[in-house]
């Protein structure tokens, strides 16, 4: 599943709110077929739209109403859930829009606000790319290849969409929406790019304060899987890791040592794990005697789902868990982000290999054990 695909109104926007001084705000617009209807004006707080201001519509179709903003914020004016048009309200003053149909998701006319163009702008990008999802799942005639390839190449050209859109327009608030459509790990350099753009302008805003947060903390998380690589990188001596084994007290990794041991990180609910197990135990039963051995570290929550996994899948190696899922003191050691995930160990407790699976942990082990 590709990031672009998380529907439109953002979580962003949800969390967005300013605090600087008030400016009178002129909206108005033109609905026809909405005679009669009430058109509301709309702050996100938290994680609901509130209802700030509202208008009768006109028998012409004319709405207006006259706000009072408290500087960049995000608005919404809406007909309905379904019937709204997300907009950013600032010190312009007046916004005036047009929409055939009454179809506010869609306007014709949007004048009085940059910033809320280009959001639009960028709607209509994300609903573009959505139509092409849709085209190439509505494809019956394609395999599961063919299906990746025409989604990968899909996410390339969002990819590609959002990062463009965000260097065009970093200065404006609307490049927040497409910052939520990335992953700030692989993108860290987008999300300064606009925290820095706005700071004068929206740093009192608690969405800017979020995301300066959030950069912090992706910081901070960089810097820890850098250390859990240097830590783990070939010809390193795996770091320690001693926790209760399933048959009952506690069992170190350094206890193997003389052994080349296949250190595995896996889980009972994990399905490549389990599809894994049958290789694991020919490799197991291979080159045991030769001086083999396997030290699976369970990340699962459920001693009694671990236990029976263990039985079910015949695996009659060292086992050790402390049961507490993605927080396990050794996966965050080894920053165990997926799995399943292995590191093989030489006779001094050495990192030789990672992730060897099948065929290629046979071949490794074939050349380290000979036939």
């Amino acid at each position: 599943m590709t990031k672009f695909l998380q529907p439109y109104i953002a979580v962003w926007l949800l969390a967005a709110t300013a605090c600087t001084a008030e400016n009178q705000f002129d909206i108005s617009g033109e609905l026809p077929g909405n005679a009669g209807k009430t058109i509301y004006l709309e702050r996100f707080e938290g994680n609901s739209p509130v209802k700030i201001d509202s208008a009768t519509i006109g028998s012409d179709g004319r709405f207006e109403i006259r706000a009072q903003f408290k500087g960049t914020d995000y608005y919404r004016l809406a007909l309905s859930n379904e019937n709204s048009l997300v907009f950013i309200g600032d010190s312009v003053g007046q916004l005036k829009i047009t929409a055939q149909g009454g179809d506010l998701t869609n306007p014709t006319q949007l004048e009085g606000s940059e910033d809320s163009k280009k959001l639009q702008e960028l709607a209509a990008a994300v609903k573009s790319l959505l139509a092409e999802r849709a085209s190439i799942f509505a494809n019956q005639q394609a395999n599961q290849e063919a299906l990746n390839q025409q989604m990968g190449e899909l996410n390339t050209k969002a990819m590609a969409t959002f990062h463009g859109f965000i260097d065009k327009n970093f200065q404006s608030p609307a490049a927040l929406a497409a910052l939520n459509q990335l992953n700030p790990i692989d993108d860290l350099a987008y999300f300064e790019k606009v925290r820095n753009a706005l700071a004068a302008r929206m740093a009192n805003s608690a969405y800017w304060q979020s995301l300066d947060k959030q950069i912090n903390l992706v910081k901070l998380e960089l810097s820890n899987r850098q250390q859990a690589e240097q830590q783990t990188a070939d010809g390193i001596v795996a770091p320690e890791i001693v926790l209760p084994s399933v048959n009952g007290g506690n069992v170190a990794l350094s206890s193997l040592r003389g052994k080349v041991v296949l250190l595995d990180f896996w889980a009972s609910w994990c399905g490549p794990c389990r599809a894994e197990s049958p290789n694991l135990v020919k490799a197991y039963q291979k080159y045991k005697s030769k001086g083999f051995e396997i030290y699976s570290v369970s990340l699962d929550k459920s001693e009694t789902a671990w236990k029976n996994a263990i039985r079910e899948d015949g695996l009659t190696w060292t086992h050790v868990s402390d049961l507490q899922f993605w927080n396990s003191a050794a996966a965050r050691t080894y920053n165990i982000n997926s799995i399943p995930a292995t590191f093989l160990l030489d006779t001094e407790g050495k990192i030789i290999a990672k992730n060897l699976r099948g065929p290629a942990l046979d071949a490794k082990l074939e050349e380290l054990f000979g036939q």
